[in-house]
């Protein structure tokens, strides 16, 4: 497994090398590279005014940036062989998805945005672009992810959609726990609309929940027949609450979880967030993997 972790010089970076170390540490054959894309003209036609010696400075720093990376993540974490890659764009998103497309990287691991909550991931510009259009998987490292002393990843949650984008991001999931010897666990959120059912009698209310709920535990039953689940230990929640977040702040996670998420629906390899897993990535304290499209 190909891993580039975007990095920069920020603490996030950090973040994201503890969490790249985690998953090196957890899954077979991981080739961690930390990555900088620094600001250049090279998609520019005219070359006209160009400073040709500030952008050998920036390839200089870029240089600095990732060689310090590999360096933190053999010291610090004690992650040893992490290559190093630096790429020119105008787009540090955009620069990225590039960088792993060219090198068949099978994640991206990037950290959250500067100014955000502790143990929350802030989408940022970077993230913002990655998470609308990259055709690599995306792994997010809330913020304070270095500070939590993960040595590996303990469980693969994964968040039941719908249909069979859902089915694909199940399936992708038990790969991973096969493959990392993780428990797996299926996620579905119940939302009580409280809105759609004002006025309504209490006891119609509640059975409306209660359908709903029995209709979220009847779907996880019928996709855990797939066959490909077979002899995996596998445990599955069923959330309820007012908000996405509020759901989500009622399973006993663990810090070092990895959360899997499918993106929305469509017909191209993208990644694309609907609102309810955009809410979903803003809700949850543990690193969250976005699948593009159509993944399997």
């Amino acid at each position: 497994m190909k891993l580039a972790i975007g990095v920069g010089d920020d603490e996030a970076t950090t973040d994201a090398i503890a969490l790249g170390a985690a998953i090196a540490r957890t899954f077979p054959d991981v080739d961690p590279t930390a990555v900088h894309v620094y600001n250049n003209h090279h998609q520019y036609i005219a070359r006209a005014g160009v400073d040709f010696d500030w952008e050998a400075y920036s390839e200089e720093q870029a240089d600095r940036i990732v060689n310090r990376s590999a360096t933190e993540m053999n010291e610090k974490f004690g992650v040893s062989g992490c290559a190093t890659g630096i790429t020119g764009h105008r787009s540090s998103g955009h620069g990225l998805t590039d960088f792993a497309h060219d090198q068949d990287s099978d994640w991206i691991v990037i950290g959250s945005a500067p100014g955000g909550s502790l143990d929350r991931f802030t989408i940022g510009s970077t993230a913002n672009q990655l998470l609308h259009g990259a055709s690599t998987p995306i792994v997010l490292a809330p913020m304070g992810f270095r500070r939590r002393d993960v040595t590996k990843l303990d469980r693969v949650v994964v968040a039941l959609g719908s249909g069979e984008e859902g089915k694909r991001t199940l399936r992708t999931a038990a790969k991973f726990a096969q493959s990392s010897g993780l428990p797996l666990v299926v996620l579905t959120i119940v939302l009580h609309n409280r809105m759609s059912l004002a006025g309504l009698p209490k006891n119609i209310d509640r059975e409306l929940l209660e359908d709903a709920v029995n209709s979220a535990r009847a779907t996880q039953a019928e996709a855990l027949t797939d066959s490909d689940l077979a002899d995996l230990p596998i445990d599955h929640e069923v959330l309820e609450g007012d908000t996405v977040s509020d759901a989500i702040s009622r399973m006993d996670w663990n810090g070092g979880d990895l959360l899997l998420v499918p993106s929305s629906r469509g017909i191209l390899r993208r990644v694309f967030l609907g609102d309810m897993n955009y809410k979903i990535v803003r809700a949850t304290r543990v690193p969250t993997l976005v699948l593009p499209r159509l993944t399997d």
